[in-house]
């Protein structure tokens, strides 16, 4: 166990040595001042928010840039970049992007694009990034304020999930958030979100009581319930196409501590891992989450790995549900008694920033003989991946319970009739040069192809695709949320945007232009 942890440690590293030197030399790069005048927006902006606002040559301007999660995203070079620190600031940034598209629409030119970032933590390249654009940075909008009463917490648009559980544990409260500490509340939840209460309470858009949002025409407005309910619907997973979401207003609940963390094992327990895995998606706990079983191929060291993470919402060892997976041999656990905060700090801990990066996934249902078909095409793929520098290649297997999807009948994901569980299949990948990206890329299409056509041969396959982990394809991940929602974001998006700002000004996320059900 001792030998192994060290070759893991060497391999990470390692790679995060290569990677470290790699960025350096960009944010270096960054710190030059630009050799042509700004546009006409920026200067603008300059102007009118000169205290918010730096471009490239400036430290800050740097710092912004190079803070993004994976690398693609982070040799993207915008013209400028908005650090807005109140609402108001992010209203008069968009009024003036808003003023020069539309002139620029009426003219016939290209207008500028912009990006609105919160914590940057996605790895498609322009997501949260403007190449010679604007940036809307949204990290200083990054409060968390707990209600008098202790029923809800107004949480900024630029916090991260880490955030909200440092502040909510002491009082042993918590909200249906993120699992991973490092990823930011706006693109989670704008997507949908995914979270260890998910089981028991939906995901985490269903649990938003409140959205603060500037439109596109700079107007501050909120979205409930009881007003704009329509808004209110469509934020739940229809993404950034309505608006700069400045704060979520989440339901709060008590909250003690939590049993989990991960399991390693010699990749020889595969078998056993995925039938262990799918018969515990035939049975229910409400505070069970997961299992999320890894199975990670490390290029620098040869050899392959499963970490299998378990957790349970309550602080029972070893609970009866989780059971089965004990009698598994592992090399060593991480699992505890441990806090909110430690449980999504380590799922950070495992997905580290700086290299370059891969999520793609596809939907199945809980057929163990697909889910064995998966891994027979991941260990496939190793082969057309052993030269990309610094590979690690993980297949993931993560489940999406009926019961989270039942409790979502205000969201807009199309899911809340469904019965059977369902298994999201990800691909995870993480490597050192960019001259192997489209390789990369392909390679885990193809899988995903492969894997998706045999399961619809099954009868096994869904359509529905999660907008956070979504291949970046010409395919619209909305369609898979059915008539009604995509006639719902459709005419939210035409009241609220008239002139289409977020869709054809803002670049990042999935559009709903050309989306017909």
């Amino acid at each position: 166990m001792e030998l192994l942890t060290l070759l893991i440690a060497v391999a990470i590293v390692a790679g995060s040595w290569a990677v470290w030197a790699h960025s350096r030399g960009a944010a270096d790069a960054r710190l030059q001042a630009p050799n042509t005048p700004l546009s006409a927006v920026s200067a603008a902006l300059l102007e009118d928010l000169p205290e918010s606002v730096s471009t490239e040559g400036q430290s800050q301007f740097a710092a912004s840039v190079d803070s993004y999660w994976a690398d693609q995203q982070r040799e993207i070079v915008p013209e400028c970049v908005v650090k807005p620190r109140t609402d108001a600031e992010v209203s008069i940034a968009v009024k003036i992007i808003n003023d020069h598209f539309t002139q620029a629409i009426s003219q016939g030119r290209e207008p500028l694009k912009f990006a609105v970032r919160g914590a940057g933590h996605s790895a498609i390249p322009g997501f949260s990034n403007a190449a010679g654009g604007v940036v809307v940075d949204l990290s200083l909008l990054n409060h968390v304020e707990l209600s008098a009463d202790r029923s809800t917490v107004s949480v900024g648009g630029g916090a991260k999930w880490v955030d909200v559980s440092r502040k909510l544990d002491p009082l042993s409260l918590a909200v249906v958030g993120g699992r991973n500490g490092d990823v930011g509340v706006g693109g989670l939840t704008l997507g949908g979100g995914y979270s260890f209460y998910s089981p028991r309470k939906g995901f985490v858009c269903d649990n938003v009581a409140e959205y603060r949002i500037v439109l596109a025409s700079g107007e501050t407005t909120t979205a409930s319930e009881q007003h704009n309910h329509d808004l209110w619907r469509a934020l739940k997973g229809g993404g950034n196409n309505f608006g700069i979401v400045t704060n979520f207003t989440l339901r709060v609940f008590p909250n003690g501590k939590l049993w989990g963390g991960f399991l390693y094992m010699s990749s020889s327990k595969i078998d056993q891992t995925l039938h262990a895995f799918h018969r515990s998606l035939e049975t229910f706990d409400e505070y069970a989450a997961g299992p999320l079983v890894c199975i990670t191929w490390l290029q620098k060291v040869g050899f392959r790995i499963i970490s299998l993470h378990l957790m349970y919402t309550k602080p029972e060892v070893w609970p009866t549900f989780w059971q089965p997976f004990k009698s598994i041999g592992r090399l060593w656990s991480t699992t505890k008694i441990r806090s909110l905060t430690s449980a999504t700090e380590e799922l950070d801990s495992v997905a580290p920033a700086r290299p370059r990066k891969l999520h793609m996934s596809t939907v199945i249902k809980n057929d163990l003989a697909t889910l064995q078909f998966a891994h027979k095409v991941f260990e496939e793929k190793i082969g057309r991946l052993k030269k990309v520098k610094g590979m690690t290649w993980t297949l993931v297997f993560q489940p999406v319970h009926a019961s989270s999807m039942q409790k979502g009948r205000d969201n807009v994901l199309g899911l809340q009739n469904r019965t059977e569980n369902l298994v999201v299949v990800l691909f995870a990948g993480v490597w050192e040069q960019a001259l192997d990206d489209m390789h990369v890329n392909e390679t885990a299409k193809t899988a995903l192809d492969t894997i998706r056509r045999y399961a619809a041969d099954r009868g096994m396959a869904d359509d529905f695709c999660y907008v956070n982990w979504c291949p970046n394809t010409s395919t619209s991940p909305f369609l898979s949320y059915g008539a009604e929602n995509v006639a719902l974001l459709k005419r939210v998006g035409r009241a609220v945007d008239p002139d289409g700002l977020f869709q054809r000004g803002c670049v990042g996320g999935y559009k709903l232009v050309g989306v017909e059900a």
